[in-house]
């Protein structure tokens, strides 16, 4: 056969031999240019998948980031009030929002449930350190319609259906006469939960005017009639303590109006014989800081009502100086309240101004030049 045939194997002409080399190195070209191209094809997907993956990270950090700023929000939640409210003087309504100064939106949100549970717990410490009840008590207690005798008659009333004794509860509400002071509000919340309870006038207002001038300071008189009215009552009522909402504040604040004011050092007791020898205060919320109370006061829904006192919020007041100055304190100096509460049972008599000659019975009635109004 003829080389250039087709069954041949020898070379064809060089045309057909150029034609066939151009053809392999076209092919050989193409086929590089193809490979490059899915190279190029390949790397491009991967750029493309990697900015997509990037940019899927992305969202997914500010996502988390956008949750993590939903719950801090949350934990910084301000209490919503979810109940019926009546205020009368425009000041209460800060007074129980702010705790008088403290911004209570800063501390992490609790159930209600959990902040009854700790407020119960401090209040049963205290009634069992100092022995506040008894078997087959029955306890006034002193309701004023404001965050802390709510409080203290809804922890007692809790406390009661788990305790080992049996002991029973009475609200009693003194109406001072206060133009403004409703207690319908009141009545129709004890009443919806079946609380016994009493609402009791008291000509407070009335003997203000009569016997006070107007620069002069009505708590006093004030709480020197509500106690009276109370003592009276617990006897009509058969009631063998009276319960008041004094809280940890209270005790610290009224130790250092004396100290500053009066000359004495002197505050509350937790369990107090009254100089009748018939009556016996109790203060189960003694270890109960002021700023729980609020806001269990405020997310459990009580229909928080003012006196409507004229006197009331103002700023002028010796306590509230003390307030505040105990808030300044305690910001700057964490534990400085906790201290001074320790200090009313820790009191090194050698160490004091003291002698036998002048020795005072501390059974005896507490001060009213400064009081609370509970």
């Amino acid at each position: 056969k003829h080389p250039g045939s087709a069954g041949g194997t020898g070379f064809g002409s060089e045309k057909e031999t150029g034609q066939e080399e151009s053809g392999k190195e076209g092919k050989e070209k193409s086929g590089k240019e193809k490979s490059n191209e899915e190279k190029g094809g390949k790397k491009e997907g991967h750029k493309e998948k990697g900015s997509q993956e990037k940019g899927d990270k992305e969202k997914s950090e500010k996502k988390g980031n956008e949750e993590k700023t939903v719950s801090n929000s949350r934990k910084r939640r301000p209490p919503q009030f979810r109940g019926p409210y009546y205020f009368q003087h425009p000041s209460c309504h800060k007074k129980l929002l702010t705790c008088e100064g403290p911004d209570i939106s800063i501390y992490p949100m609790r159930t209600v449930d959990r902040m009854e549970h700790d407020i119960r717990r401090l209040a049963g410490r205290a009634i069992g350190d100092f022995s506040l009840i008894e078997d087959r008590d029955r306890i006034l207690v002193a309701l004023s319609g404001g965050k802390d005798s709510w409080t203290l008659l809804h922890i007692l009333d809790s406390l009661r259906q788990r305790a080992p004794i049996s002991f029973s509860l009475v609200a009693v509400t003194v109406h001072p006469g206060f133009p403004g002071f409703h207690t319908d509000l009141i009545e129709a919340y004890l009443s919806s939960r079946n609380y016994e309870y009493r609402i009791v006038p008291a000509p407070i207002h009335r003997l203000m005017l009569d016997k006070l001038s107007p620069d002069d300071t009505p708590c006093a008189l004030c709480s020197r009639i509500k106690r009276g009215v109370l003592y009276t009552q617990a006897q009509e009522l058969g009631c063998t303590k009276i319960a008041l909402g004094h809280h940890r504040d209270d005790f610290i604040e009224t130790l250092l109006l004396n100290q500053f004011f009066n000359g004495t050092i002197k505050a509350m007791a937790p369990l107090l014989n009254a100089d009748d020898g018939r009556n016996v205060v109790i203060r189960p919320l003694v270890y109960v800081p002021e700023d729980d109370i609020v806001r269990y006061a405020v997310e459990a829904g009580f229909p928080i009502a003012c006196c409507a006192c004229p006197a009331c919020g103002d700023e002028d007041q010796k306590r509230v100086k003390i307030k505040k100055l105990l808030r300044e304190l305690e910001q700057d100096h964490p534990g400085i309240k906790a201290s001074l509460l320790a200090s009313l049972g820790d009191v090194d008599l050698r160490h004091l101004f003291f002698r036998e000659s002048s020795k005072r019975v501390s059974d005896h009635h507490e001060t009213s030049d400064f009081p609370e109004n509970h």
